[in-house]
C-alpha cells in the first residue's frame, strides 16, 4: 500500500514538472513574440522617418559640388547706380503717404504720423522755466464716459468693448483682438474696441488722481508739469513746439532703380534657381 502511494506521488510530481516546464516554454515563446513585434514597429518608424526626408537640391554654380569642392562662381554683372529709389519731391519737402509734404518755416519733421498736428516740431524760443500758470479744473468731467475704459494709447484715450466682450490683457487697444469673449472650451471670439474719445473729453485735458480722480486743462501752448495739479506752476511751456505738415501734391517723376536691364537680370536669376531646384513648379 505504501509503495502504491509513493508511485502515485511520484507520478503527480512528474506531471507537475512537465506541466510547469510547458508553461515556462509558452511564456518564453510569448516574450519573444512581444519583443519581435516591438522591433518591427520600431523598424517601421525608422523607415517612415527616412522616407520623409526631402531630396536636396544641388547647386550648379557658386556653391559646393557633391565632393565638397568649390564650384565656379555664377556669371553676373556689376550693378549700375541709377539714382535714388522711389519718388522725388522738390527741395524743402519730404515724401510720405504717396505725396510731398512740407513743414512750416523753422520746423523740422518729427517722428509722429504725417497727418497729425505734431508732424513737425522745433525747439521753442519761449521761456520754458518761468512761463508757467495753474491748471483749470474741468467741473463735472470724468476720465472716460460711462461704460468705457481708459488706455494710455496716444497720450490717454477712452474705449469701449462690444456688448458681451471683455478687454484682453496683452493685445493693443487698437488691434482687432482688443476685446474677447469665451464661446466654448478653450474657444474665443475677438472684436475691435470702439474709440470713444480722448481722456477727459479733450486732447488738451489731463486726468489726475487728486480728489478721487479729476480732469484738468492747461490750455493751448502749455503742457502739464511735474508740479502739483493745484499749484500755480501746474502747466508750463513745452521744450518743443509742434505744428502740422502741409500736403503739397503728387511727387515728381518716378526714378526707380530697377530698369529694363535690371528686370532682365532678375529673370536670369530665377532661371538659375529653377535649374538648381528642378522639382519646383513655379517661382
Amino acid at each position: 500500500m505504501s509503495n502504491q502511494n509513493n508511485i502515485s506521488m511520484s507520478a503527480d510530481i512528474g506531471h507537475y514538472r512537465l506541466s510547469h516546464a510547458g508553461h515556462s516554454s509558452l511564456l518564453r515563446q510569448a516574450g519573444w513574440q512581444v519583443m519581435l513585434a516591438i522591433f518591427i514597429v520600431l523598424l517601421g518608424f525608422v523607415g517612415l522617418t527616412f522616407s520623409t526626408i526631402p531630396a536636396k537640391a544641388e547647386a550648379i554654380c557658386g556653391g559646393l559640388d557633391q565632393n565638397g569642392q568649390l564650384q565656379d562662381s555664377c556669371t553676373g554683372r556689376p550693378a549700375k547706380y541709377e539714382g535714388k529709389p522711389g519718388t522725388s519731391c522738390p527741395s524743402g519737402q519730404f515724401y510720405d503717404l504717396e505725396a510731398c509734404w512740407s513743414c512750416p518755416s523753422g520746423y523740422a519733421r518729427s517722428g509722429d504720423h504725417v497727418t497729425t498736428d505734431t508732424a513737425c516740431h522745433k525747439i521753442t524760443d519761449k521761456d520754458v522755466f518761468s512761463d508757467a500758470k495753474p491748471a483749470k479744473l474741468l467741473e463735472g468731467v470724468s476720465q472716460c464716459p460711462a461704460g468705457s475704459f481708459f488706455d494710455p494709447y496716444n497720450g490717454g484715450t477712452c474705449w469701449r468693448c462690444p456688448s458681451g466682450y471683455n478687454r484682453t490683457l496683452f493685445d493693443p487697444v487698437h488691434s482687432d483682438k482688443a476685446c474677447e469673449r469665451v464661446t466654448g472650451f478653450l474657444q474665443f471670439s475677438w472684436r475691435n474696441a470702439e474709440f470713444k474719445g480722448a481722456q477727459c473729453g479733450d486732447d488738451n485735458a489731463v486726468f489726475d488722481l487728486i480728489d478721487g480722480g479729476t480732469c484738468w486743462s492747461c490750455g493751448d501752448g502749455y503742457v502739464r508739469t511735474i508740479n502739483s495739479v493745484k499749484s500755480s506752476q501746474a502747466c508750463g511751456r513745452p521744450i518743443f513746439e509742434t505744428a502740422s505738415a502741409e500736403k503739397k501734391g503728387r511727387p515728381g517723376a518716378s526714378n526707380m532703380a530697377i530698369t529694363h536691364s535690371g528686370t532682365r537680370r532678375i529673370s536670369e536669376v530665377v532661371t538659375a534657381v529653377r535649374r538648381a531646384i528642378p522639382d519646383q513648379k513655379s517661382l
